[in-house]
C-alpha cells in the first residue's frame, strides 16, 4: 500500500469521483434556500478533503500503536466513502450516456429541437431522479459498511 504510484493513482480516481459526485449533489440541491446549498456544498467538499487526506496520510502512520478498534474506523471510513461514490458514479454515468444518445440522436435525426422537453404534471426530470438515486444507493452503501463495522457477527 505504501507504493506512491498506487496511491496516487487512487488519490486521482478518488478526486475524480468526488468530482463526478458533485455534480449530482449540486442538481439535487438547486431548489435548495442559498444557506441551505452553501452549507451542502461547502460539507460535501470538507468530507471529501477529510477523507482524501487520511487516505493520503493512512500508510504513512504508525497505524500498529492504535487500537484496533481505530484502524478499523479509519480503514471503513475510506473504503465506505470510495465505493459509495463508486456506486453513486453508477447512477450517474448511466443518465450521462441516456443524455449523449439522445443529444447524438437530436443532433441527427431532428433537427432544430430542445433535448429534453418541458415536464407536464409537476415531476422531475430523469437526470434529477438518476441523481438522486446515486446519492441514495451510495449513502446505502456507506452506511451499510459504518453499521457493518459495529455490528460484524450480529445479523
Amino acid at each position: 500500500m505504501r507504493s506512491t504510484p498506487f496511491l496516487l493513482f487512487l488519490s486521482v480516481l478518488m478526486l475524480l469521483l468526488d468530482f463526478y459526485m458533485f455534480q449530482a449533489i449540486k442538481v439535487v440541491a438547486q431548489n435548495a434556500g442559498p444557506k441551505t446549498r452553501s452549507v451542502i456544498l461547502i460539507g460535501y467538499w470538507v468530507i471529501c478533503a477529510l477523507i482524501l487526506l487520511l487516505f493520503l496520510i493512512f500508510p504513512y502512520l504508525n497505524i500498529e500503536r492504535y487500537s484496533k478498534r481505530i484502524r478499523d474506523l479509519v480503514f471503513v471510513l475510506i473504503a465506505a466513502w470510495f465505493f459509495a461514490q463508486l456506486i453513486g458514479a453508477v447512477f450517474l454515468l448511466i443518465d450521462d450516456l441516456r443524455r449523449g444518445f439522445q443529444w447524438v440522436a437530436g443532433k441527427i435525426f431532428f433537427r432544430n429541437t430542445e433535448g429534453e422537453g418541458n415536464l407536464e404534471g409537476g415531476g422531475i426530470s430523469r437526470s434529477v431522479f438518476l441523481s438522486w438515486i446515486g446519492i441514495a444507493a451510495g449513502g446505502g452503501i456507506f452506511g451499510s459498511l459504518l453499521h457493518g463495522l459495529s455490528n460484524k457477527y450480529n445479523y
